[in-house]
């Protein structure tokens, strides 16, 4: 397979509804932009031809998100009523299979290989025999059982490369089957046209400490400790105000302990990215607690936009911060509450946060993720690619 002079035809696909994460397929590409929409956005823009495959809960049907075409493919899955966990991974297309085809595509870039195992096994089973390559990206993980640890090994032995966002979660999988040779640390990225710096005063010790949360309200995500840590900071210092941007099961009893604790606390449905980066702008510090990350796209976003980050010291987040945040144990609510009193009482020490903040993040922009997983599309189409 030769390079094409019109650029590259990438074929991304990321066999999930969105309806799972209460969107409508419409939003896409609007108020849900995330890893997969702004990288072929950027890809689109650097002249390479990114198409998007993703699963429906209605009829197939297509959209445009910011110059991509966007396929959506009906799929079987567990009824909608069914809980979160039972649906997640557990849709199947047939159709989305079917597209898969060597006068369509130069690369398959499937995005999951560790939480949709058996998708991903058929895309690199239909790809190969297609004669297309494989490119298979880690976004999170979740536990699997024999069957779909098998499928996951099947395709990640024969991904022609992996990538993944941090050193701690490419040693994972090797041992999962990945060959050391296909693997590539890619980052996050952000949008600067979105999310920049505007001019912040310094902040009084007096006024309310207002912190922002943009995250699922789910188990994986710990938001009872997150609610723990801010009430603490309350019974400190007298009013927090927090913000939160996201939808989840956990989120009744969320809300329940921020009351309880007398926390003021405003919440906010999903929000288009220049509004997110007026929350960002406004706010004195984003709070991330998770207990598992890929590379969190809202911590880059809230440094480039001069928020100060507290967050939970795991792989991927420790990787997107480094040290222009403060990385605190999981699962633990006083030392959030610590790390955020640092932050109210010192305004100095908030302004070096925010600069060491907006340091860091200047090298985390789409395009240049787009640049560097062009060069390894690149490497990869130059060399014939056989079924297995």
């Amino acid at each position: 397979m030769s390079l094409r002079k019109n650029g590259l035809r990438i074929m991304h696909i990321q066999p999930m509804t969105l309806d799972l994460f209460g969107h409508k397929d419409r939003d896409f590409g609007t108020t849900v932009r995330y890893f997969l929409s702004n990288l072929a956005a950027a890809q689109a823009r650097a002249g390479d031809t990114p198409t998007i495959h993703l699963l429906t809960s209605s009829r197939s049907h297509r959209l445009n998100a910011n110059g991509v075409e966007v396929y959506f493919h009906r799929c079987l899955q567990p009824p909608a009523s069914a809980s979160f966990r039972m649906r997640f991974a557990r849709q199947f297309s047939l159709s989305m299979l079917r597209c898969i085809r060597s006068d369509q595509a130069d690369i398959v870039h499937f995005h999951g290989v560790l939480s949709f195992q058996a998708m991903f096994a058929a895309v690199v089973w239909r790809s190969l025999q297609q004669g297309i390559p494989v490119v298979a990206q880690e976004q999170g993980k979740r536990p699997v059982r024999l069957l779909e640890g098998w499928a996951e090994r099947y395709g990640l032995r024969r991904a022609h490369a992996v990538l993944c966002a941090s050193p701690e979660r490419a040693l994972d999988l090797l041992t999962l089957g990945a060959r050391p040779e296909t693997q590539h640390l890619v980052p996050n990225g952000f949008d600067p046209k979105i999310f920049k710096a505007i001019t912040r005063e310094c902040r009084s010790v007096k006024d309310p400490f207002k912190v922002l949360v943009v995250s699922r309200l789910s188990v994986e995500k710990d938001p009872l400790t997150l609610a723990d840590g801010v009430c603490e900071l309350t019974r400190r210092r007298g009013q927090t105000n927090i913000t939160v941007i996201g939808e989840g099961s956990l989120k009744e009893k969320f809300e329940k302990r921020l009351q309880k604790g007398s926390t003021v606390a405003k919440f906010v449905d999903f929000v288009s990215a220049s509004e997110l980066a007026n929350y960002y702008q406004s706010a004195d510090v984003l709070v991330l607690s998770s207990l598992c990350e890929g590379m969190p796209q809202v911590v880059l976003e809230a440094m480039a936009c001069g928020l100060p980050v507290v967050a939970t010291n795991i792989s991927g987040t420790r990787d997107a911060l480094g040290d222009a945040g403060i990385l605190i144990p999981v699962r633990d609510p006083i030392a959030l509450a610590d790390a955020l009193e640092y932050l109210a009482d010192n305004p100095e020490g908030w302004l070096q946060y925010r600069e060491k903040g907006l340091q860091r993040v200047s090298s985390f922009t789409w395009d240049t993720v787009a640049k560097q997983i062009q060069r390894i599309y690149h490497g990869m189409v130059k060399s014939p690619i056989t079924p297995s």
